[in-house]
C-alpha cells in the first residue's frame, strides 16, 4: 500500500513533465499549424510564448490546491488534479488547428494552457511533499533525487516518443496522438492513487481549519522565505528549461544541427541525468546541500554566456557539449532540492507556502527566461547578449543562498510515517 501510494506520486510528477515536455518539443513542428502568417521565427516565439503565458495560472492553483491539500488531505487533492490534467490533454488531442477555426484555434491552445497549469500546480509540488513525509531523514535526499529522476521520466518518455515520430514524418499529422498516450498515463495514476486507504495516505497530515485571513497572514509573515524560495525555483526551472527544452528548438536555429538531429540527440542525453540522479542523491549528505546549489549558480553565471555565444554556427559535438553543460548544471541543483525545499518551511503550512512559492518563482520568472532569450537574439541578433536574464538569475539566487541563512524548521509532536 505504502508503494503504490509513493507510485502514484512518481507517476503524477512524470505525467506533469512529460505534458509540458511534449508541448515544447512540438511546438517547432506545430508552430505554423496555429500561427501560420508570421515568420518561422516568430512563429516559434508565439509558440514558445504559450509556455509561461500558460504558466500565469499556476500560482493561482498553487495557493488553491495547496490550501486544499492541507485543510482536506494530499491523496484527495492529488486524485482531482492528476484526473483533471488528463481531461485537459485529452482536450488538446482534439483541437483543430488555425485552418478549420481561424483565432479560435491559438486562443483555445492558450486556455487549455491556462487550464493545465492550474491543475499542474496542485500536482507538482504537493506530491513531494506527500513522498518526503513519508520517508525517513536520512533517505530524504535519495528521495528527493528519485522525485527528479521522475521529471526526468516523464521528458525521456516525451522525446523518445517525439524523436520516434520526428523519424517517421509523423509529427505534423500525428501530433495529438502524443496527448492521448499521455491522458493513459494519466489514467492509470489516478486509478492507482484512487486504490490506495486513506488510513495511510492521510495519516500524519494536518488538517488544518484556521480562516483564510490566517493564512493570507501566515503568507505575509514569512514574505522573505516566500521570495527565497521563488527566487531558488526561478534558477531550477529555468536551468531545466534551457538545458532539456529550450535548445531543443533554438539551437537549429543558429547552428548547424538539424531540428530532427536535436529531437534524437535531446533523447540520447536525457539518459545521462535520469541515470545519474539517484547516485547523486543518496551520496550527498544534508549539510553539502547548499553548497552544491550555489556552485552550481556560480558556474552557471560564469559560463553560460560562453555557452550561449558558442552556439553559433556550432558543429553537432559543439551543441552535444553546450547541451551537457545545462543537464550537468541543472542535475547538481535539482538532486536534492526538493528535500531542501521540505526542510525549509513548518509542517503545518508546508504544501500552501511551497507550492505558491515555487509555482510563482518558477513561472513568473523562470518561465519566461527561454522566450527572453528569443526576444533579444530576435532584435538584436546577438547571442552574447542573450545570456543576460539567465545570468543575473544565477547571481540573485546566489546571493539568496549565501546570505539568508535557513532557520531550522520546527518539528511538530506527531510522528512521520517511515518509509524503510
Amino acid at each position: 500500500m505504502r508503494k503504490k501510494a509513493l507510485l502514484s506520486c512518481f507517476i503524477g510528477n512524470l505525467f506533469d513533465h512529460y505534458d509540458t515536455a511534449v508541448f515544447a518539443l512540438i511546438a517547432p513542428f506545430i508552430a505554423r499549424e496555429f500561427f501560420p502568417h508570421d515568420t518561422p521565427l516568430i512563429q516559434l516565439i508565439k509558440a514558445y510564448a504559450i509556455l509561461p503565458l500558460g504558466m500565469v495560472a499556476r500560482p493561482f492553483g498553487a495557493w488553491f490546491f495547496g490550501r486544499l491539500a492541507d485543510r482536506k488531505g494530499r491523496q484527495t487533492t492529488l486524485f482531482y488534479t492528476l484526473s483533471s490534467m488528463g481531461l485537459i490533454s485529452f482536450c488538446m488531442a482534439i483541437l483543430p488547428g488555425y485552418e478549420r477555426i481561424g483565432v479560435i484555434a491559438p486562443t483555445l491552445l492558450l486556455l487549455f494552457r491556462l487550464l493545465q497549469n492550474f491543475f499542474t500546480a496542485g500536482e507538482t509540488m504537493p506530491g513531494a511533499i506527500f513522498v518526503l513525509e513519508r520517508t525517513k531523514d536520512h533517505r530524504r535526499n535519495f528521495f528527493s533525487s528519485l522525485y527528479s529522476c521522475s521529471t526526468l521520466g516523464g521528458i525521456l518518455f516525451a522525446s523518445l516518443l517525439v524523436s520516434l515520430f520526428s523519424h517517421y514524418n509523423l509529427i505534423e499529422t500525428g501530433w495529438r496522438l502524443l496527448f492521448l498516450l499521455g491522458v493513459a498515463t494519466a489514467l492509470f495514476g489516478a486509478i492507482l492513487r484512487k486504490t490506495v486507504k486513506k488510513e495511510f495516505t492521510e495519516l500524519s497530515e494536518p488538517k488544518l481549519t484556521d480562516p483564510l485571513k490566517n493564512r493570507w497572514n501566515h503568507c505575509w509573515t514569512v514574505k522573505g522565505k516566500v521570495f527565497k524560495l521563488a527566487l531558488i525555483s526561478s534558477f531550477y526551472y529555468s536551468t531545466y528549461q534551457i538545458g532539456i527544452i529550450f535548445l531543443n528548438g533554438f539551437a537549429p536555429k543558429v547552428s548547424h544541427v538539424t531540428q530532427g538531429e536535436m529531437s534524437i540527440l535531446t533523447t540520447y542525453l536525457l539518459f545521462f541525468p535520469f541515470l545519474l540522479l539517484p547516485f547523486i542523491g543518496y551520496f550527498i549528505s544534508s549539510e553539502w546541500r547548499e553548497t552544491w546549489m550555489k556552485g552550481a549558480c556560480l558556474v552557471a553565471a560564469l559560463i553560460s554566456p560562453v555557452a550561449l555565444y558558442s552556439l553559433s554556427e556550432s558543429s553537432y559535438s559543439g551543441v552535444v557539449l553546450i547541451r551537457l553543460f545545462y543537464m550537468l548544471l541543472w542535475m547538481a541543483f535539482s538532486s536534492t532540492i526538493h528535500a531542501w525545499y521540505f526542510d525549509e518551511v513548518d509542517k503545518e503550512h508546508r504544501t500552501e507556502v511551497l507550492s505558491f512559492s515555487y509555482a510563482i518563482g518558477s513561472q513568473t520568472i523562470g518561465g519566461w527566461i527561454g522566450p527572453m532569450i528569443l526576444l533579444i537574439y530576435e532584435r538584436t541578433g546577438s547571442l552574447a547578449l542573450t545570456s543576460i536574464p539567465y545570468c543575473l538569475t544565477a547571481l540573485c539566487v546566489f546571493f539568496a543562498l549565501h546570505l539568508y541563512q535557513r532557520a531550522p524548521a520546527p518539528r511538530l509532536a506527531s510522528p512521520e510515517v517511515s518509509l524503510s
